[in-house]
This record gives structure tokens, sequence and C-alpha cells, in this order.
């Protein structure tokens, strides 16, 4: 990193400059191995559970997408 600026290594590395200046300073303050550290996505958490993933997975793969197709070619009043 030495030699290069912030807003330049944010250009050849394509982060923000911010994030730049955060991986900077959490690497002085912390070491290499809090770079390194994998952490879960701040957004929600999943909706279906584990089991739920399954059985939608299952469902998914037991399933053709024909069976839920509509004819739009069939203009027949079905009603």
């Amino acid at each position: 990193m030495k030699g290069y600026t912030g807003k330049e290594i944010a250009h050849l590395c394509h982060p923000y400059r911010q994030s730049v200046a955060t991986y900077v300073k959490k690497f002085h303050k912390e070491g290499i191995e809090a770079l390194l550290e994998r952490k879960c996505g701040l957004g929600p958490s999943c909706f279906l559970t584990a089991e739920r993933q399954n059985e939608l997975k299952q469902v998914i793969l037991a399933t053709s997408l024909s069976d839920y197709l509509i004819d739009w070619a069939d203009d027949t009043d079905h009603s």
C-alpha cells in the first residue's frame, strides 16, 4: 500500500474510497487477520428455515415449469 493514496487504491481495486480508509484503519488497529475474517452480511435473516428451504428445493427439482405455464396462444374463453 505504500506509495498509493486511498483514492488510487479505490480506483485500482474498485471499492469506494471510504471502504479503503476503513480497511486501512482496521488493518492498523487489528492487523491482517481482521481483514481476512469473513462475517455474515448485515441484511435480514433468511425467511425460510433450513428445513423449509430443503422442502422448497425438492418441490422445484420435482416439478416442471411447464406445469405452471399458461398457454397464451390459446385465446379461448375458459369461463
